[in-house]
């Protein structure tokens, strides 16, 4: 992020991709071999070590791909900037093909945690879960640009976790109104969600570390693990795609630059029966610290609405969910461990029960892994979960058990 920020001096955003090329460019030139960084205080897998510094040898070889990646991909807003909206989405699908970057479709499981949606507490039905779902159609004139989504045309945003939806409403928890989105495993299991994640440091640092450290000792040159030599190529390409989609914007204007890549690439998808898309925030969360690699509170959803003629909202996506809502701003003040174990309970009874389905435990064991894995985090120098937003987390989630114990049949 700080490399982007760096662009900032230049006026234009045409001018801003460049510049960014050029320090992407010079910091891959500057990568040092594992015994030269602090990878070696990191890491002790001497077989991992190796990996590690055939991929940083083999990925400096290739600094032409990331040229033309860069190149190719900049090429997509300089269509839009001296052509048209649709020889923009033509290059994009062009280039999205041509790269193998359609072969990437986010597994169903990864998402299917507890979610959440957020919005200024300045409106009365704070009681009633529509109010927290997609804009109406009927209403779609208010709705404006924002990253993945179309002015005119209603998304349902989530984020996966309180903390993300306070960073990208830019307003405190306190002014929110909050709604938890329990997903229904076999409602939403066959969406095909387009991931823009940074799919190299996520594979290395949170697969590849432990793998090797429980025995995996594949080369880098394989044909076994999907980050090898063989698929640098389209690495390359869809990290760089997932870079350009999340720019910070610069100034609050009318038009914002930085959109237009990802805005093509959500007319792309929709065009093509995608039903959303995965992201990275582009927010700061410095202020966080201590939690466990695989916890992605971070993580940002743009679900695509289909259009509805007979009703002002899609039913069939509102039903997908069991919306939770909280607009008392309630906490659990008890300690989260005593939440896991209530977990296992339930998850045993959902086993035991005449309506066991995935439904109900795939959502449970999910988001008990993310309260395992965000339990150590501190923010702003406290316990994550004894801060009022951790607390509110866990809040919904007792909640969301509560929900589908009452729904049980034994």
């Amino acid at each position: 992020m700080n490399l982007k920020k760096q662009t900032f001096n230049r006026n234009r955003f045409e001018d801003q991709l460049v510049s960014y090329k050029s320090y992407f460019l010079d910091g891959l030139n500057k990568l040092k071999r594992t015994c030269d960084c602090h990878c070696s205080k990191v890491y002790n897998n001497i077989n991992f070590m190796s990996w590690l510094d055939d991929y940083r040898d083999h990925l400096m070889a290739s600094r032409n791909i990331v040229n033309e990646a860069f190149d190719e991909t900049n090429n997509i807003y300089d269509s839009f900037i001296r052509r048209s909206h649709k020889t923009a989405i033509d290059t994009l699908w062009k280039h999205m093909t041509n790269n193998d970057l359609l072969l990437h479709t986010e597994n169903p499981i990864t998402f299917f945690g507890l979610r959440y949606r957020g919005r200024i507490n300045n409106f009365t039905n704070t009681g009633d879960i529509r109010e927290y779902f997609h804009i109406p159609f009927s209403m779609r004139g208010i709705v404006p640009n924002y990253r993945f989504s179309i002015s005119g045309q209603p998304v349902l945003y989530l984020g996966s976790s309180i903390l993300s939806i306070e960073r990208e409403l830019e307003t405190n928890y306190d002014s929110l109104a909050i709604a938890c989105f329990l997903p229904k495993y076999r409602a939403l299991k066959n969406q095909r969600i387009y991931p823009l994640n940074n799919h190299i440091t996520e594979t290395i640092e949170n697969s590849l570390s432990t793998l090797f450290d429980e025995g995996f000792n594949e080369m880098y040159d394989n044909k076994v693990f999907t980050l090898s030599k063989d698929s640098l190529r389209s690495d390359i390409y869809r990290h760089i795609l997932m870079s350009l989609c999340t720019f910070p914007r610069k100034n609050k204007e009318v038009f914002a630059p930085e959109y237009i890549i990802p805005q093509i690439l959500t007319t792309a998808l929709l065009e093509n029966d995608y039903d959303g898309i995965q992201y990275p925030s582009t927010r700061d969360f410095s202020d966080i610290s201590g939690y466990h690699k695989f916890a992605k509170h971070y993580m940002n959803y743009s679900i695509f609405v289909p259009y509805t003629s007979n009703s002002d909202i899609n039913d069939d996506l509102l039903n997908s969910y069991t919306i939770i809502i909280n607009p008392n701003h309630h906490t659990y003040a008890n300690n989260p461990d005593d939440l896991i174990q209530k977990s296992y309970k339930l998850i045993k009874r959902i086993q035991e029960s005449i309506d066991f389905n995935q439904d109900y435990i795939v959502p449970i064991s999910i988001h008990k892994l993310y309260i395992e894995y965000m339990r150590s985090a501190k923010y702003k120098n406290e316990e994550y979960f004894k801060s009022k937003i951790g607390q509110a987390e866990l809040y919904f989630f007792d909640l969301a058990m509560d929900e589908i114990s009452n729904n049980l049949s034994i």
